[in-house]
């Protein structure tokens, strides 16, 4: 009956240890156990809004109108004929009558 009632609270305090991991050893990265970082959250960066930029209005500038140009015609092309070309007189081709066939 000792034997049992050993057995039974040997077994409760191992779940128990096990549970909330008073017996058990720590897992460690050779077991593939990646520990979890903690949160630290990131503080909001403050907001600094751009300042506007001072407005300078472009000065307006003068209006100078382009002088007129003189206007020169152009000079007339000269005119040269082409020269007349000699005259040859090309014979018409042979004339071959086609063979009945």
């Amino acid at each position: 009956m000792k034997l049992i009632v050993v057995t039974a609270v040997c077994l409760l305090v191992s779940t128990d240890a096990f549970l909330f991991g008073c017996a058990c050893p720590r897992p460690t990265s050779c077991d593939g156990y990646v520990a979890p970082k903690p949160y630290y959250p990131v503080a909001p960066k403050p907001y600094y809004p751009v300042p506007p930029k001072p407005y300078y209005p472009v000065p307006p500038r003068p209006y100078y109108p382009e002088p007129p140009k003189p206007y020169y015609p152009e000079p007339p092309k000269p005119y040269y004929p082409e020269p007349p070309k000699p005259y040859y007189r090309v014979s018409p081709p042979p004339y071959y009558a086609a063979f009945p066939g």
